[in-house]
């Protein structure tokens, strides 16, 4: 048996790197948001619209629960706005 040193976390990383499908995810500019809990995405896609928005000097009148029926006013409409799973 031989003694070299070998690094088991590195050598087990090598190994699930080795057996691990590749994602479509993986070098995409929008990685992070495969990693962010679906609650949290929908967060990120209303804010991400309002900001937007308001950067053409559209106002947006943001819900103050996660509970109200709407979450985004965007003139005199009100909008449920959801991008946590995708639908149909």
């Amino acid at each position: 048996m031989g003694s070299a040193a070998v690094n088991p976390i590195e050598l087990m990383l090598k190994v699930i790197g080795e057996h691990t499908p590749r994602s479509k995810w993986t070098g995409s500019p929008l990685g992070p948001f495969r990693q962010v809990a679906n609650t949290n995405r929908g967060d990120i896609g209303e804010e991400f619209l309002a900001r937007y928005l308001e950067s053409f000097g559209i106002p947006v009148i943001r819900s103050q629960s996660r509970v109200m029926e709407w979450d985004l006013e965007i003139g005199s409409k009100r909008y449920s706005q959801g991008s946590g799973s995708p639908t149909g």
